[in-house]
């Protein structure tokens, strides 16, 4: 068993998101554990505008910070500490970040993950 508090965890720097279009958004990063293609961290970003993609599905869990999540639809959701999202695989987004937030999340590689028996 893994037993953390994500607050406190020391994260390393990522470097500016990618194709940032506002603001300088540093993110910061640590793994927390993997196994059999389940990968589990967390994840801080400082404010700014950029957008993501995600590879593999992710469920994360907002613990800090605000802004909002305008998904490939157009919804626009909101960032706020409690707060949980599930991303498919493939799916993209664009992330506006007004207070630096910080997720926990959950990325399986569907490739190796176990499934329900």
């Amino acid at each position: 068993m893994i037993s953390v508090f994500p607050l406190e965890l020391e994260l390393t720097s990522k470097g500016v998101v990618p194709g940032a279009t506002a603001g300088e958004p540093e993110q910061f990063s640590a793994r927390i554990a993997a196994q059999d293609g389940v990968r589990v961290g967390t994840w801080r970003c400082e404010p700014g505008d950029f957008p993501w993609s995600w590879t593999d599905a992710e469920m994360f869990h907002i613990i800090e910070g605000a802004g909002t999540i305008t998904d490939e639809a157009g919804d626009v959701h909101e960032i706020a500490p409690g707060k949980v999202f599930f991303m498919p695989a493939g799916s993209s987004a664009q992330w506006h970040v007004t207070e630096t937030i910080r997720k926990s999340w959950v990325v399986a590689d569907p490739a190796t993950a176990p499934t329900a028996g």
